[in-house]
């Protein structure tokens, strides 16, 4: 027990000592921090960024079933001129392609069409900008959770029939209808009459872009009023909650049959699934926060070499307070120790500062542009500890120099 009082007794004076000196030149400690600074605040915002993005993502994708997967002409990553002129070949998704899945296969419980383009829609001499026109069926609703704010959503007969008719989003309504009822109003889409029959909640943003700026029509509507395009898709649900692979099975088999393909052909489509989409997210966003960090890191190691410069200089100026210590009995140790605190002192500040101003940062950042963010108290306490590290590494150096110094010379230093 005593040696262990007497340990924390030299600790505690190590601690006094160092800030004592940091005080003394508190110019150059402020500066010497500054690398750390800059180093931590760009690491912990990243983080903070990219796990706010990544649970966004998550969540998002979770709302529309962890089951669900698409079948579309174009895939999400298109890594070359060349890939992206061949995937330009296929065939496109039709909506033939949703009512054969539908019918043919027994493991789908849902299916949905979506096809998208935009224009501008116009009522009473009021226009707004450009606009989502979206087709879909009527079991869109159910597979993107949709709620509905007035009248109804697009139905069976809508689709069969190719009505005229839309269900408009908030964006939509609030730029249109300021104080009316839309419902059975006709506004023009794209230069076509459609009478509106629901509208929908609010849905928010993603990513700063509003999810209200758009209209739903009828699928069937909008192939007739804008032709067809690569954008459409099929989107299917499985039955129950369990693995989707039985259902995909089933539907690569189908799209294979009704585009005719040999045993040795490739899928000239392409099936992608809700995991799928968030490790393609998540492997975009790790790249953007490895070369991040590589600039983060490139700011604390400048910010470590600066502690070390700065302790150098500290040890020279302290020469022979060096000399008296050890002349009336401090161990190395001790010296090693002193030095090791100062270093870790001026790090534990410029990491604390960082990540005051990274949470500041970050939350600028968020109410300004929208993107989400996610700041821990693991990646606070992660960012301090690092710059710890950081300033013990470099602080071994100068302090193991000040423990090994002769007293006699330095009690002879001028």
């Amino acid at each position: 027990m005593r040696f262990f009082r007497v340990n924390v007794g030299v600790i505690i004076e190590n601690i006094k000592i160092a800030v004592s000196s940091l005080i003394a030149n508190k110019t150059r400690s402020v500066l010497t921090t500054l690398g750390i600074i800059i180093g931590i605040t760009t690491i912990i915002s990243l983080i903070s960024m990219i796990n706010g993005l990544n649970e966004y993502v998550a969540s998002l994708l979770s709302s529309f079933g962890s089951n669900t997967f698409n079948v579309m002409k174009i895939p999400p990553m298109v890594r070359s001129g060349e890939e992206w002129r061949r995937v330009q070949r296929r065939p496109d998704i039709e909506i033939e392609d949703a009512q054969a899945i539908e019918e043919n296969c027994p493991s789908v419980e849902f299916v949905s069409m979506r096809v998208y383009t935009q224009k501008k829609a116009k009522y009473e001499g009021e226009e707004t900008d450009y606009i989502f026109v979206v087709g879909v069926n009527e079991a869109f609703q159910n597979m993107e959770n949709l709620l509905i704010k007035q009248g109804r959503f697009i139905s069976q007969e809508d689709v069969d029939h190719s009505r005229l008719v839309c269900v408009i989003g908030y964006d939509i309504e609030d730029a249109l209808f300021v104080e009316r009822s839309p419902i059975g109003e006709r506004i023009k889409v794209g230069g076509y009459p459609l009478r509106v029959v629901g509208t929908i909640d609010k849905l928010g943003s993603i990513f700063g872009q509003s999810r209200d700026n758009i209209v739903f029509v009828p699928v069937t509507t909008f192939r007739k009023m804008f032709g067809w395009n690569s954008f459409a898709m099929v989107i299917v649900k499985p039955m129950g909650n369990g693995s989707p692979v039985p259902a995909i099975d089933e539907v690569r088999m189908l799209m294979r049959q009704r585009h005719q393909l040999r045993a040795d052909d490739e899928d000239d489509f392409t099936i992608q699934t809700q995991k799928a989409m968030l490790g393609l997210f998540q492997s975009l966003t790790g790249a953007i926060f490895a070369a991040m960090i590589g600039v983060g890191g490139i700011s604390l190691i400048v910010g470590g070499v600066g502690i070390m410069n700065v302790m150098l200089v500290s040890i020279t100026e302290r020469t022979r307070e060096i000399g008296i210590r050890k002349a009336i009995g401090a161990k190395r140790s001790d010296i090693l120790g002193q030095f090791l605190y100062e270093s870790a002192i001026l790090s534990v500040i410029g990491g604390a500062f960082g990540v005051g101003l990274a949470s500041i940062l970050v939350k600028v950042v968020s109410n300004f542009t929208g993107l989400p963010s996610s700041l821990s108290i693991w990646v606070m306490v992660l960012g301090v500890g690092f710059s710890v590290v950081v300033g013990l590494v470099f602080g071994i150096y100068p302090a193991n120099k000040a423990s090994k110094m002769d007293p006699i010379y330095a009690l002879r230093f001028e």
